[in-house]
Order: C-alpha cells, then sequence, then structure tokens
C-alpha cells in the first residue's frame, strides 16, 4: 500500500496519491491504481483488496473523515 501513495495520479505529475485528499479517492482513482498492476492480475487484485481494507478500517475508525468506500464497487 505505501508505495502506492508515491505513484504519480497521472503519468509526468508532480502530483502523487499520497497527496490526494480523501475525497479524491474516487472509484476512477482506484481503477487506476489497480490498473497500473494488470500486468500481474494477482498484484492488481491484491492491490484492490489492500484499498478497500484502509476504507473500511476508516469508514470504522474514522467516521468524520471516510464518509464511503469507493473500492468496495470496483471489480
Amino acid at each position: 500500500m505505501e508505495a502506492t501513495f508515491e505513484e504519480p495520479t497521472k503519468p509526468e505529475s508532480p502530483y502523487k496519491f499520497g497527496d490526494c485528499m480523501i475525497d479524491d479517492m474516487t472509484k476512477k482513482a482506484i481503477r487506476i491504481l489497480r490498473d497500473r498492476k494488470m500486468a500481474v492480475p494477482e498484484g492488481a487484485n491484491n492491490r484492490l483488496k489492500a484499498i478497500r481494507r484502509v476504507f473500511t478500517h476508516g469508514l470504522e475508525a474514522h467516521e468524520e473523515y471516510v464518509k464511503s468506500n469507493p473500492a468496495r464497487d470496483v471489480n
């Protein structure tokens, strides 16, 4: 998961996923992170599962900040 924080949101962008506000982590953003691991399908699945767990934890422990789990609806 920590490696995703250093990934740019777009090629050549200085803006990284670790810089994103929680509301910027949309289904589209999560699909981008998943798809970057498509060369290794199990890696893509594991990344998606990890992101789901982070949001699930956030909903339980930090409901004042995390309002939904956008990863839940990404296949």
